[in-house]
């Protein structure tokens, strides 16, 4: 246990720092948000950076795992995972998870449990995209991906674009958007 803390630990210290420069477009536009709401309220800049992209940092433990696997360099691996992610929302699908109802213990543990597939899907795909692909920057590398799977990817996008146009979002319309994700993975390598 403590070798593997420790092989974290290491990845953790050597990239948290900029992950915020690797968050693309709604996604960076949150941190810049939430580190501003940090600073306004008497926080130096530092630790509101190291506040606001807290949950972001939490995907280098998938991160890690993923380059070990694929025996990648790490960086490659960052910039394609957010970059995949804020290509199919997956910040918006995670703060529509958050605003699920929390009545009780189950629908605490299907938001849970929501949560962590959307993290691991994620990571899936960018195993697949990485695999699939040659390198490149990571928005060729999707490109290049989603070329070969265009009528998979539409049918994806179609649908993940109408569940987040849903104004009051349910367990169910969020579980189709995680299936159609995992559908996609199927199709990464």
């Amino acid at each position: 246990i403590d070798s593997e803390i420790a092989g974290f630990a290491q990845s953790v210290r050597e990239f948290s720092g900029g992950v915020p420069k690797a968050l693309r477009g709604q996604e960076s536009e949150r941190f810049e948000r939430l580190s501003q709401r940090f600073i306004d309220a008497g926080s130096p800049k530092e630790i509101a950076d190291q506040a606001a992209s807290g949950l972001d940092v939490f995907s280098l433990l998938d991160i890690t795992e993923l380059s070990r696997a694929l025996d990648a360099d790490m960086t490659e691996v960052i910039e394609l995972y957010f970059e995949l992610s804020e290509h199919f929302d997956v910040d918006q699908l995670l703060v529509r998870i958050t605003g699920l109802p929390r009545g009780d213990r189950w629908t605490a543990l299907a938001r849970q449990a929501l949560r962590s597939d959307l993290y691991s899907v994620i990571a899936e795909l960018t195993g697949g995209v990485y695999a699939a692909t040659e390198s490149g920057s990571a928005t060729g590398r999707i490109s290049r991906w989603e070329e070969k799977r265009a009528e998979g990817v539409a049918r994806t996008r179609s649908t993940l674009d109408e569940i987040l146009q849903v104004e009051d979002i349910d367990l169910a319309t969020l579980s189709v958007g995680l299936r159609v994700l995992r559908n996609l993975v199927a199709q990464a390598t």
